[in-house]
């Protein structure tokens, strides 16, 4: 019986993003169990379908919020992205910072800006 939850009802693209994703917040020590996690997911998913050229943090999230019909202030939203990444096993994200981005870690990077247009970046040279 099929459910609106089966992975094969899901556009396998999409699904193909969602593990490519899950593989990057893994490696860098995000806790996969965080709310926090699964909105940056899909958060970061939403900003690469939708091909920006130029990423406002502020304009985006509105966006999104309206968009997926989440029901959450854009401050509670952004704060739950923030502590998602501050909360992220440190150990796992300096040592894999590099392998990921090819950039050097460094604490000023862990920002929600940051990080979401790393993984997109990312997104794009694995998808192009």
């Amino acid at each position: 019986m099929k459910t609106e939850y089966d992975i094969s009802t899901k556009d396998e693209k999409e699904v193909s993003y969602i593990d490519f994703v899950d593989t990057i917040l893994d490696t860098l020590g995000f806790n996969k169990a965080n709310n926090g996690t699964r909105l940056l997911r899909e958060f970061i998913i939403y900003l690469y379908i939708k091909k920006s050229l130029e990423i406002k943090l502020k304009d985006e999230i509105y966006n999104f919020i309206r968009d997926k019909k989440i029901k959450m202030s854009y401050g509670n939203f952004k704060e739950r992205l923030k502590y998602a990444i501050l909360n992220a096993d440190n150990n796992k994200m300096q040592n894999h910072f590099y392998e990921v981005f090819k950039i050097e870690y460094d604490y000023y990077y862990l920002s929600v800006k940051s990080i979401v247009i790393f993984i997109v970046n990312s997104m794009e040279r694995n998808y192009h």
